[in-house]
C-alpha cells in the first residue's frame, strides 16, 4: 500500500515539474514577443504580472503591476488590437 502511494506521489511530482518547466519556457519565449509588441521597457514586468495573475481586472493590473494608468490603457488597447487578450485569460 505504501509503495503504491509513494509511486503515485513520484509520478505526480514528475508531472508537476514538467508543467512548471513548460510554463517557465513559455514565459521566456514570450518575453521577446511582448517586448516587440509593447515597445516598452515595462514589457517584461507586464508579462511577469500576467503570468503571476492570469485572471485579473484592469484596475488591479494598473495598481499592482507597476505600470501607470496611461501605459495600462495602451497595453490593453494593443492586446485587443492583436487579439492577445483573447489568448491571455484576463478580465478587461
Amino acid at each position: 500500500m505504501v509503495r503504491i502511494f509513494l509511486k503515485t506521489v513520484e509520478i505526480q511530482s514528475i508531472r508537476n515539474l514538467e508543467v512548471a518547466e513548460s510554463i517557465q519556457s513559455l514565459n521566456e519565449e514570450m518575453k521577446t514577443g511582448f517586448s516587440e509588441i509593447l515597445s516598452s521597457k515595462g514589457s517584461v514586468k507586464t508579462l511577469d504580472y500576467i503570468f503571476t495573475n492570469p485572471v485579473f481586472k484592469n484596475s488591479k493590473f494598473t495598481s499592482n503591476s507597476g505600470s501607470c494608468s496611461y501605459s495600462s490603457y495602451i497595453y490593453k488597447k494593443t492586446f485587443r488590437k492583436r487579439s492577445i487578450s483573447n489568448k491571455i485569460r484576463s478580465i478587461w
